[in-house]
């Protein structure tokens, strides 16, 4: 009979080759967004990270992008706009849908 997860597991070894052969060290993206997209970015990264299997290195990684991006945003000016990114990571400040209001 047949192993059922031969394939993923042969898959996995190819990709991780290739990926291994990649090296991508020195790429970055520069990533343009526009203030709405920037508050969706974090409050989802902020929902991500409120999974309680979300731990580690990559959870990490995550908070310290988080934070980062709070920080550019004061001081590029738009304390109230820091605050607001602020307040996602705390679900004490969750905002809760009224009955009848699906979450958006």
């Amino acid at each position: 009979m047949p192993d059922p997860d031969a394939f993923a597991r042969a898959r996995q070894a190819t990709l991780i080759r290739r990926l291994e052969a990649e090296r991508p060290a020195d790429y970055v993206l520069p990533l343009h967004l526009n203030m709405l997209m920037l508050l969706t970015l974090v409050a989802n990264l902020q929902l991500a990270l409120r999974h309680p299997g979300n731990t580690g290195p990559s959870a990490e990684a995550a908070r310290g992008i988080i934070d980062g991006i709070i920080d550019r945003v004061r001081d590029d000016g738009y304390p109230a706009h820091a605050e607001l990114m602020e307040l996602g990571n705390d679900p004490a400040y969750d905002t809760k849908p009224t009955k009848g209001e699906p979450y958006a």
